[in-house]
């Protein structure tokens, strides 16, 4: 069993395979723990067939969803973006695989110095103290990029995939319609009931934005104009 900090939480994983503490070296802490979560056998074997990997790959995914079901009682979920963070803030990006998320935050890594990255897959969205804040995690995607701790949220961004670069704001509506496809939804009831109303609290608390880009650097530039002009009126 390790302990990991994420979000401000102690969370024991109960793992059986050394992946895991590998994946989870830079979270690795001391301390009580605020729940502890585990994966069983089943629960990794159907990873591994889903996704045809390996066993300790499969416990990571299976421990992560465990760990995800839980987060509504802090009220916190974990969803599918990227976030780049600076002195400032946070900025989240949300996007359907294969559009081109990952590759939008490189160009804003190229681009502007000040930021970088501190969650590439699967960041934690955390309310604390009526501030929302994105939390780095473990889970970084396949480039494994991101760092520790957390930072409050400035903006959200959801990525389309166009030829020319523009962005629009969304209205809370819309862009609750879009957060939600990037939400981990637990899986009892309840849980389901408090996540969908964090997630709604948090389009109307947070400046949303879709941008249509294409893969040039001029979708950074006019991107982070966009964003940097609304999340300061």
């Amino acid at each position: 069993m390790i302990k990991i900090n994420v979000a401000d939480l102690t969370v024991a994983l109960d793992n059986k395979y050394s992946y895991v503490e590998e994946l989870c070296k830079p979270y690795l802490c001391d301390g009580e723990a605020d729940f502890c979560v585990s994966a069983t056998d089943e629960e990794i074997e159907r990873e591994m067939k889903s996704l045809s990997v390996s066993r300790g790959y499969a416990e990571s995914v299976a421990l992560c969803s465990a760990l995800a079901d839980k987060l509504y009682l802090y009220d916190a979920f974990l969803m599918h973006g990227a976030v780049l963070a600076n002195e400032r803030g946070a900025y989240l990006f949300s996007a359907d695989s294969g559009v081109g998320k990952t590759t939008h935050v490189h160009l804003w890594q190229n681009e502007f110095p000040d930021v970088g990255i501190l969650n590439g897959d699967k960041p934690i969205i955390r309310k604390k103290d009526g501030v929302f804040y994105a939390a780095a995690t473990p889970w970084r995607g396949k480039e494994r990029e991101g760092g520790v701790g957390k930072s409050p949220l400035l903006a959200i961004s959801f990525i389309e995939r166009a030829s020319e670069n523009s962005a629009a704001v969304l209205s809370a509506s819309d862009s609750a319609g879009e957060l939600i496809k990037h939400v981990y939804i637990p899986r009892s009831a309840g849980a389901m009931i408090k996540t969908l109303s964090l997630a709604d609290e948090l389009v109307k608390s947070v400046f949303s934005a879709k941008l249509f880009v294409n893969m040039n650097k001029e979708a950074a530039t006019l991107s982070r104009a966009f964003i940097d002009k609304n999340i300061t009126k």
